[in-house]
C-alpha cells in the first residue's frame, strides 16, 4: 500500500509553472519539486479540469445518519416495538431435518413413471 502525502499549495503552483514552461520532463518534475510521477499527473489534469490546484473533495455517497442521530443510543427491543407497532413484524424460520436414509432412497429411485403421475394445473 501507497503512502498519500499532502503537497502544499507552493508545491503545486510550482508544478504547473514548470509544466507550462515545458522545460522539464515529468520525471525530472518528481525530482525537482520531489513529489511522486502520480501526484504531477494529477495536478496537472485537476488542473486543466478547473482552474484549481487542490485535489477535488467531498465525493462518495453521504452517509444516511448524520453524527448526532448516531449519537442516540437505541436498544433492539426498541427498533423491534416501533416497527411492530407499524406492522413490520419478523419471525425466525423453522429449521428443517436432515434427509433420512428413507429420504435419499425414495429420490434415487424417482423415475419417469412417477413424474407422469405428477399433474400441472
Amino acid at each position: 500500500m501507497t503512502l498519500k502525502h499532502k503537497i502544499s499549495d507552493q508545491q503545486r503552483w510550482e508544478i504547473l509553472g514548470i509544466l507550462k514552461n515545458r522545460t522539464k520532463t515529468k520525471g525530472e518534475i518528481t525530482e525537482l519539486v520531489g513529489v511522486s510521477q502520480k501526484c504531477v499527473n494529477t495536478t496537472k489534469r485537476n488542473f486543466q479540469a478547473t482552474p484549481r490546484v487542490k485535489n477535488f473533495g467531498n465525493c462518495g455517497k453521504r452517509p444516511k445518519l448524520s453524527n448526532r442521530e448516531l449519537s442516540y443510543i437505541i436498544s433492539k427491543e426498541t427498533v423491534r416495538r416501533v416497527l411492530a407497532k407499524k406492522g413490520i413484524e419478523t419471525y425466525s424460520a423453522v429449521k428443517k431435518p436432515l434427509l433420512t436414509v428413507s429420504d435419499r432412497t425414495k429420490r434415487r429411485n424417482w423415475t419417469d413413471k412417477d413424474r407422469a403421475k405428477i399433474t400441472i394445473k
